[in-house]
């Protein structure tokens, strides 16, 4: 909550509107989140031995294109030199890549071992 106070009354000043200045980013990020909502459900369904066609392909399809969306973001907000968002993202970036090798590797190894509580 501290962190969005200070957001939105530190960098817009007493007009509260610091929230504006992430607004660029809500869309992919807000995006990355529901396919990484999916992925985690996948994830959980192999583990079950149920079928995951169902959440994978658009899991897929959202993190693929909401992805891609967010390292076009990143581009523009370096070539604009827009440091907070660039970092902003690029930590987004680097944490939706590390869960997806992480999902990964869980599926890995449940389908080596069949474990459930792999």
């Amino acid at each position: 909550m501290t962190c969005c106070l200070l957001l939105a009354f530190g960098a817009g000043g007493a007009s509260g509107s610091g929230g504006l200045i992430i607004w660029p980013l809500f869309g992919s990020t807000n995006q990355i989140l529901a396919g990484l909502t999916l992925l985690v459900i996948t994830v959980m369904l192999i583990k079950l031995g149920r079928p995951a066609r169902y959440t994978m392909i658009p899991m897929i399809f959202v993190l693929g294109t909401s992805s891609w969306a967010a390292l076009i973001k990143l581009k523009e907000f370096y070539l604009a030199e827009n440091w907070l968002l660039f970092t902003i993202d690029i930590v987004v970036v680097i944490t939706t890549f590390m869960v997806i090798l992480e999902a990964a590797s869980v599926i890995s190894k449940f389908r080596k071992t069949g474990d459930s509580a792999a």
